[in-house]
């Protein structure tokens, strides 16, 4: 799930203007967020996932993670279930966004703090892994860009083609003209994992107003070399540059 680690680096890199990758993925030597004070203080950000993480203020504490708090957990454009589509993976997601976890449990120099871990997060699950998905996944990711005043700086996707019924999400899907929609109407940015054809978790086909995001793995202890498992056989239309930016990838500590 290397791609997870990637998606939100690329809030904190458009708010910050600058980005590097070195031996601490979010520390003053890694994507300089802490570093320079960008915590994510008064910024609401979403999260879209088939399920969601737990939340201590709706869940028990078997089901929620107490350095992993978002703001409010919903089911579509509902209140959340206590105790229901909770799991690992929306876990993970979120605990790179907004963990306050600051233990470096294995002493290896990277304890598992968010990258803007004093945001608002606001997310939601759409508990639909089968067809028709496309409509669920939209109304949760309207739901959730209208959370936090209708100022919702940027919404994650970590969700495959699988969960959408293998659809081919180029310009003429919903889900894909959902996105193009509310990323002018909400002024919210999305960051989406994947390439269209590339098999797995492949989403989004078309990318003519994003950013590529390619993710790096330690190279004598420092993020500067780029993963081999990137996806390489695919490339840009016409003079579109193939990769925006290069952030760290693999093996990044999660509060999970």
């Amino acid at each position: 799930m290397n791609w997870i680690k990637i998606s939100i680096v690329v809030i904190v890199a458009l708010m910050s203007r600058q980005a590097t990758a070195s031996t601490q993925s979010t520390g003053p030597n890694g994507i300089v967020s802490s570093g320079i004070g960008l915590t994510g203080t008064g910024i609401g950000i979403g999260q879209v996932e088939v399920f969601r993480p737990g939340n201590p203020g709706t869940d028990s504490p078997t089901n929620s993670n107490t350095s992993v708090v978002p703001s409010s957990v919903f089911l579509r454009d509902g209140v959340a279930i206590a105790n229901m589509n909770i799991d690992s993976h929306a876990e993970e997601v979120a605990g790179v966004m907004i963990s306050t976890d600051m233990v470096d449990s294995d002493t290896d120099g990277d304890a598992p703090v968010g990258v803007a871990a004093n945001a608002s997060l606001f997310s939601s699950a759409t508990n639909v892994p089968v067809l028709p998905g496309q409509p669920e996944a939209a109304v949760s990711a309207q739901h959730v860009a209208t959370r936090n005043g209708g100022d919702v700086r940027a919404v994650n996707f970590s969700f495959g083609e699988d969960t959408v019924g293998g659809a081919i999400l180029d310009g003429n899907s919903l889900l894909s003209q959902f996105v193009d929609w509310s990323a002018s109407e909400h002024d919210t940015l999305y960051v989406v994992a994947g390439n269209q054809g590339g098999g797995g978790t492949a989403i989004p086909t078309d990318n003519f107003n994003g950013m590529t995001v390619a993710f790096s793995r330690k190279s004598s202890g420092v993020f500067r070399e780029v993963d081999p498992s990137n996806l390489f056989t695919e490339d840009a239309v016409g003079d579109r540059t193939s990769v925006d930016i290069l952030a760290p990838g693999r093996d990044i500590e999660v509060a999970v």
